[in-house]
């Protein structure tokens, strides 16, 4: 595989694992374990299946605005703007505008948060210096993986900080995004995700911000992927966080599996995981583990990991 081919395969794999642990996890929110295992089975949920109207395989929000926050990247850098290329905030947020549109239709309307969608209404585009509101959701952390595909680490980190504070405004919500991004650029490198975790650790700015993602990463890793329920729900953007890094800690074959079957937000620790596998081991197993396709066309997808291939350089 050439270096151009390696990174497709693994940008493709970032976005569509990401998709999948979504769509695996989004029958499953807001219920406990308990109930997860009462309907599906000891094993909890393992396969596909439907929610609300939506068939099986039909992944939420959480994919749609990681598609949006791709589309704008990829109009930043193909305005040939240094500055904006730098700081793609503005697209990022048209791109987000776009989305909102589409909530009038019930097809699209796939259970947004209610943060994103108060923000994006108010016609204000929140910043890191002029917050918005104090959420510490995890609604500004999910969808900003495509960031780290295509920037440094140092850079996908003020960048993911960025384009999450436009609708939570709160530190942590904007921090956690910016740690996942810049995981994300560092797994594209082919670092191990504890690797990841140490040189991420090295560029966020604060001194009491790197010990606190330090201990978040050590009791990620003294759980790795059993008893979830002492990192939280996921609701949060630390608890899935910590929730996703204990997964990919685990057993990376059961890593996907282990996020969704918790009692929490099953749909985003899902979407994360599945991202940092991907970003770290490319499309390998991804579609035969679950012997089914995303409901959604994966071509727009597939268009866009092509897309942001152009602008990841080889390591």
């Amino acid at each position: 595989m050439s270096p151009k081919d390696k990174i497709l395969d693994r940008i493709q794999g970032c976005l569509l694992g990401g998709a999948i642990g979504d769509a695996l996890g989004a029958p499953v929110e807001f219920m406990s374990l308990e109930q997860i295992k009462a309907k599906y089975g000891p094993k909890g949920i393992v396969e596909f299946d439907g929610w609300d109207e939506f068939p099986p395989g039909t992944y939420t929000d959480d994919t749609q605005m990681t598609i949006a926050t791709a589309k704008g990247l990829i109009a930043a850098q193909e305005s040939g703007d240094s500055e904006l290329i730098g700081d793609p905030t503005s697209f990022i947020y048209v791109e987000y505008l776009k989305w909102l549109e589409m909530q009038d239709d019930p097809f699209h309307r796939r259970a947004p948060g209610l943060t994103c969608l108060e923000a994006l209404s108010s016609g204000v585009m929140g910043t890191i210096t002029k917050p918005i509101n104090q959420s510490m959701g995890c609604g500004g952390m999910m969808r900003v993986a495509p960031v780290g595909l295509i920037y440094s680490p140092d850079i996908a980190f003020e960048v993911g900080c960025k384009a999450a504070a436009i609708t939570h405004g709160h530190r942590t919500g904007y921090l956690c995004a910016g740690i996942y991004a810049a995981l994300i650029s560092c797994l594209m490198d082919n670092h191990s995700l504890l690797e990841a975790c140490f040189e991420v650790s090295k560029i966020i700015p604060r001194q009491n911000d790197r010990l606190w993602f330090n201990r978040l990463v050590s009791m990620a890793a003294d759980l790795s992927g059993v008893a979830l329920s002492k990192l939280g729900k996921g609701f949060l953007a630390d608890e899935c966080l910590a929730i996703s890094l204990s997964c990919v800690m685990g057993n990376s074959k059961q890593a996907i599996l282990s996020s969704v079957n918790h009692g929490g937000d099953s749909d985003s620790t899902g979407a994360i995981t599945g991202s940092m596998l991907g970003a770290a081991n490319g499309m390998e197993n991804l579609r035969a583990f679950f012997n089914t396709n995303l409901s959604d066309q994966d071509d727009e997808i597939t268009s866009i990991a092509r897309s942001l291939t152009r602008f990841r350089e080889p390591n």
